[in-house]
């Protein structure tokens, strides 16, 4: 009777040694079997990897919400668990909590403005324009040229898919240039930020100036003056919309209500951080700088 009671007891056990070994076993292939990880800053440009990485493994999520301006967003906790779990960070590389990001994850980042062989413009005060630059069409040819050999050295299963998708996005690019470009030669214009300049300035506008020359500045009365002085002569006033179309921002509210006064153009530049792609963006830009060239 003991001998079949101890029997039955070493049965269980292994029973339960064997179930708890499979447990083990699911959880572990579960996590290995994740999908890694390719982290955004900004919404939007998880859009232009959706399109690079269609038809891969990748799991691609962006940190600030669309619509809310990157220059206030603060690091929550659960950021910091995607930013130490990311395969790869994509930043724009200039406002504070991005600056927070590199200081994390070091190599693990890519800020756009670092990528070779971009063409980079400065402000009136000296400074480089980190802004955006990959709204020039030959910016963003370079970038996603860039960006797909990173992730292929990361992630080589995927790297006929990434080349092909890479072909697809930069013969787009491409195109638009070829189309555009200079579109708008010399046409005199005030910008609301540095947000559009690299929107704008390859299609060939004048840039005479901006309402506001860095975010957390204040405009001065000669930068008031100016603006008057060229919408008052027919010039074009290039503010930052959201997805409505309404200015984001002091600076573009302003200027868009100087271009009624005086009845000039208006180029709306949808704001970098919109849930929507970057060729997207130059595709709404391009479109209304046909209509104003007619």
């Amino acid at each position: 009777m003991l001998n079949r009671i101890h029997a039955t007891i070493i049965t269980i056990i292994l029973i339960l040694a064997i179930a708890v070994s499979l447990i083990q076993m699911t959880f572990t292939n579960s996590e290995n079997s994740q999908s890694p990880l390719i982290l955004t800053t900004f919404p939007g440009i998880d859009k232009d990897l959706e399109s690079l990485l269609a038809g891969c493994e990748v799991k691609i999520e962006h940190l600030v919400p669309s619509g809310v301006d990157p220059h206030d967003y603060q690091l929550k906790p659960s950021d910091y668990e995607k930013i130490n779990s990311a395969l790869l960070i994509i930043s724009t590389g200039h406002t504070p909590f991005e600056h927070q990001i590199k200081d994390i994850a070091g190599d693990k980042v890519v800020e756009i403005p670092e990528i070779p062989n971009l063409t980079l413009y400065t402000l009136p005060s000296g400074a480089v324009n980190l802004h955006m630059p990959i709204y020039d069409p030959q910016n963003y040819i370079k970038y996603i040229e860039y960006v797909s050999s990173i992730i292929k050295s990361k992630i080589p299963e995927c790297s006929d898919i990434i080349d092909q998708n890479k072909i697809n996005l930069s013969e787009r690019a491409e195109k638009i240039y070829d189309e555009y470009a200079n579109i708008l030669r010399e046409k005199p214009a005030i910008l609301s930020s540095p947000a559009s300049q690299y929107a704008v300035a390859w299609l060939g506008v004048d840039i005479e100036g901006f309402i506001l020359v860095e975010h957390g500045t204040s405009t001065s009365p000669e930068q008031v003056s100016q603006a008057e002085e060229i919408l008052s002569h027919g010039g074009l006033a290039v503010i930052i919309v959201d997805d409505k179309g309404e200015p984001v921002d002091q600076a573009s509210s302003y200027l868009n209500s100087l271009a009624e006064k005086y009845g000039s153009p208006v180029l709306k530049v949808p704001a970098p951080y919109l849930d929507t792609s970057t060729l997207d963006k130059i595709l709404s830009i391009t479109a209304q700088a046909e209509e104003l060239k007619k």
